[in-house]
Formats: structure tokens, sequence, C-alpha cells
């Protein structure tokens, strides 16, 4: 019960608690890694543009539905890419906290768990539209064309 009253009713936890009533002092909180931070965004400044040169040749081969499925593919990796190594990079080395700036946090989550569906819905198209090419022909023209 323990367990599930910290994943799911979290917001009702003294520690989310970022209205100003709470008892603890917001500023005095956050843990400033420099070296983790700056590794994030050294990761993100080398692996992107390496991610999107790989995005311009997939776009280059577009004519194939599989080539426009992993395109879109391309583009949710590298949107996830951004957020989780270049934000994460930043707000290692400001020391930030989710009560620091909630708003930003939360924006920060909903594009990275959209990125992530994106992702895996298309993984998902991906290994079907190879199914069904293989299984037949036709059916796959009539649905990927």
């Amino acid at each position: 019960i323990k367990q599930f009253r910290w994943n799911i009713l979290m917001d009702s936890q003294e520690e989310y608690d970022c209205s100003g009533n709470s008892t603890i002092d917001w500023s005095t909180r956050g843990t400033v890694r420099p070296v983790f931070g700056a590794f994030c965004l050294m990761f993100a400044l080398v692996t992107i543009p390496l991610y999107i040169l790989s995005a311009r040749v997939i776009w280059t081969m577009r004519r194939g539905s599989i080539y426009k499925v992993m395109f879109v593919l391309a583009v949710a990796d590298i949107l996830t890419l951004f957020f989780n190594s270049f934000s994460f990079g930043i707000f290692l080395i400001m020391g930030e906290m989710y009560c620091h700036h909630p708003k930003i946090h939360f924006v920060n989550a909903f594009v990275i768990m959209f990125g992530f569906a994106l992702s895996c819905t298309s993984c998902l198209i991906l290994a079907i539209n190879r199914m069904v090419e293989l299984m037949s022909g036709r059916l796959h023209i009539y649905i990927f064309k």
C-alpha cells in the first residue's frame, strides 16, 4: 500500500505540495550536478545532429511506406532525445526540482511521454507493415500505399 500511495497519489504528499502551504522550504532543496549535466548536454549536442543526418537520408527514400514511418520514428526520437538529454542536463546543472518550476516540468514530461508514445506507435506500425508484406502483397498495397 505504501508503494501504491507514492506512485499514484503523489500530489497529495507533502513533498509534492508546491502551493506554499507546505512546511518544506523549496529554495534550499535541490542538488547541483554540473558534471552529469554537462555530460547530458554533450550527449545531446553529439547525437541529435547525427540523428538529423540519418533522418535526412531516410527522407530521400520516402517513396516506400516503410521509410515514411521510419521518418516519423526518427522525428519522435529526435524530439525525445532533445527533451530528455538537453533539458535534463540543464535541470541537473541548475539543481532543479519539481516544485521550483512545476509547469516547466509538467510540459517537459508531457512532451517526453508524447514522443515515447509516438515512437512506440511507429514501431508497431513498422512491425505490422513488415508482417503484412510477408503475408500478402495485395493486402500490403491496399493498406500502406
